[in-house]
């Protein structure tokens, strides 16, 4: 214990590029190292995490790097921000997980990352590490959650992420506030596809496609927090049915009751398209609907066309028409 393959400490500039480190208590550590980049390394069979930054180490990339097989964490950062954190593999890491962002972390982009299969978590942002981003990641097949936010996680973006197959939930939030999570695939994760608890009572899903697993069709949402008087926002979601029975039946609430904080209308009629630039926005329904009756034989039907930008993610705008 206590030996690193590579170690460097109050460094700026540093460039460690297609090593090769095994065996290690920590692969790579860094501690207040700035500016510096990790690219095409590989980190395993560590004792504890594949790659540390820690104590302010902040502004570096680390880029297509396999960490995996590490006893701890695949990268562990605490105390660092503005980091890059790009295209890593992360997988089959068994004490901890894929990644954590950790104690004062924040601002890091977390981007096209594979953290699945972890003993844990896939990605886990922990005490109060704030205004993360977390976009493009595979967080599947974990054993316990594939997206866990736990303790004073506020103003994270997590987007275009697909969490799958994860034993327990998909995304766990705990006492975390004002997060939005936004075009995400969150599908058959085995108990439930999201788990609110604590706290927790500003967080937003809008345009994610929430599809629960055929074992537990109704494993939607659980809402745990026991914050009262509290609404989360679940609008313009794709719930895999139209059917707003069904889509109630997809909600689950702490002491088995039947409330109502969560906001779930209007929801989407069809799956979303949530790849980037995608139209995935449907529009408003018609307005000033009509009814003409006075020729025989015939109804005529009019009405406004709705405003078809009202929400637009890059992708293209169009009005194509309206179902009688």
């Amino acid at each position: 214990t206590g030996n690193y393959g590579i170690y460097a400490d109050t460094q700026y500039g540093l460039l460690i590029k297609d090593i090769g480190v095994t065996g290690a208590y920590v692969g790579i550590k860094f501690i207040n190292v700035d500016s510096s980049t990790l690219m095409s390394d590989s980190v395993g069979a560590s004792g504890a995490d594949g790659i540390s930054l820690r104590e302010a180490s902040d502004s570096n990339l680390i880029s297509n790097c396999n960490a995996s097989f590490n006893a701890g964490f695949g990268i562990y950062l605490t105390a660092s921000s503005r980091n890059t954190i790009s295209g890593n593999t992360l997988n089959s890491n068994t004490a901890g997980g894929g990644m954590n962002i950790a104690t004062n972390s924040d601002s890091n982009l977390i981007i096209g990352n594979h953290a699945n299969s972890n003993t844990q978590y896939g990605i886990y942002l922990s005490a109060n590490s704030n205004a993360n981003i977390v976009t493009r990641n595979t967080a599947s097949s974990n054993s316990q959650y594939g997206i866990y936010l736990y303790s004073g996680i506020t103003s994270a973006v997590v987007t275009q992420n697909v969490v799958s197959g994860n034993t327990l939930y998909g995304i766990y939030i705990v006492s975390s506030d004002l997060n939005d999570f936004q075009l995400n695939t969150i599908a058959s994760n085995t108990s439930y596809q999201i788990y609110i608890d604590g706290t927790a009572s500003a967080d937003t899903f809008q345009k994610n496609v929430i599809t629960p697993s055929s074992t537990n069709p109704d494993s939607g949402v659980f809402q745990g927090s026991i914050t009262t008087n509290k609404y989360l926002t679940f609008t313009r979601n794709w719930w895999d049915t139209a059917d707003e029975t069904q889509i109630r039946k997809k909600f689950a609430y702490l002491g088995g009751s039947t409330g109502d904080s969560i906001l779930f209308s209007p929801y989407r009629l069809g799956t979303i398209d949530t790849s980037i630039g995608g139209d995935t926005t449907a529009p408003l329904a018609p307005v000033s609907v009509t009814l003409d009756t006075s020729a025989s034989s015939q109804i005529k039907v009019s009405w406004t066309i709705p405003t078809v930008n009202e929400e637009t993610n890059g992708g293209s705008v169009g009005y194509s028409g309206a179902k009688i």
